[in-house]
């Protein structure tokens, strides 16, 4: 998450940002596990692919 949060600090052009995350589905809980994949960005153009 922190990689995250430094991509929308340092492009502020950017609105949203869409992640891919693994997911680990536990009987109790589920987590979330990796880095996570930035797969598009949200700017004043509409959507953008990574």
């Amino acid at each position: 998450m922190h990689k995250t949060r430094r991509i929308m600090r340092d492009n502020p052009q950017y609105k949203k940002i869409e992640i891919e995350f693994l997911f680990m589905d536990y009987d109790d809980i589920g987590l979330i596990t990796g880095k996570g994949l930035v797969t598009r960005v949200y700017g004043k153009d509409g959507w953008v692919e990574m």
